[in-house]
């Protein structure tokens, strides 16, 4: 069985990012009593993962299989035991490669192109920086086609 549990910050002060310790904490559950006081408990809750979305626009332009850095805050609890938070990214709906750090987030880019939205899955909570434009891995966009072919008419004219 899994249960969502409520957020614990509302109406609270913001949790730090070393985390807290509770001196008392419980659930509610239908019918059940041994659950109601946890005392003495070496429970410890942290703050959530925050991210930055992608600029202004919310679009970040990439070439096919670059990686992508998702910054953010909070993305690796400060407690101790190598505690680590499974996250999951999607783009467009498919898993990409995660290595986690302090403050990022790296994924390897699968070889698409278009647009696609990202989407970072960490326990319950679920974030979108922005979208992915992946643009085709071409040797020159079409206006440098154009200006390298106007510029060699424009010397062969000239001679």
């Amino acid at each position: 069985m899994m249960c969502q549990a409520p957020g614990i910050t509302e109406g609270r002060r913001p949790v730090p990012e070393s985390g807290e310790v509770p001196e008392e904490f419980g659930f509610i559950l239908d019918n059940v009593q041994s659950l109601l006081s946890l005392n003495g408990s070496t429970f410890t809750y942290y703050p959530d993962p925050e991210f930055e979305t992608f600029g202004a626009s919310g679009v970040l332009e990439i070439k096919p299989g670059s990686p992508i850095i998702l910054k953010g805050r909070n993305l690796i609890p400060a407690g101790s035991g190598n505690a680590r938070l499974n996250y999951s990214v999607l783009i467009g709906g498919q898993p990409c490669p995660v290595t986690v750090s302090e403050g990022q987030l790296l994924c390897d880019s699968a070889d698409m192109t278009g647009q696609h939205r990202v989407t970072i899955r960490v326990g319950g909570l679920e974030y979108s920086p922005g979208t992915l434009q992946i643009y085709a891995d071409r040797a020159l966009s079409l206006p440098a086609i154009v200006a390298i072919g106007m510029g060699g008419s424009l010397l062969s004219w000239r001679s």
